[in-house]
């Protein structure tokens, strides 16, 4: 996404027990000066990312567990030359 915010719809169901997902946590851009990332045309970039997990805590059978980030992404011009 390049603006707003996801969509209860945006939001996919657990993989594992089919109920919803809530939010977990928000990785912001301010993590690229701790990543020494260069501000350089190809770079990674983003707005924020936003992780979404089981609501439920459910246990699904396995160690790890497929979760829903949603991105999104800087527009391109926010940036400053």
């Amino acid at each position: 996404m390049s603006s707003g915010q996801p969509s209860k719809a945006d939001i996919p169901k657990c993989n594992y027990c089919g109920g919803p997902l809530c939010f977990e946590f928000q990785i912001l851009p301010q993590l690229f000066y701790y990543f020494s990332v260069n501000n350089e045309v190809d770079s990674l970039d983003w707005a924020t990312i936003v992780a979404y997990t089981c609501e439920a805590s459910c246990e699904g059978g396995v160690a790890y567990k497929q979760e829903y980030a949603w991105v999104q992404l800087s527009s391109p011009s926010a940036t400053v030359p």
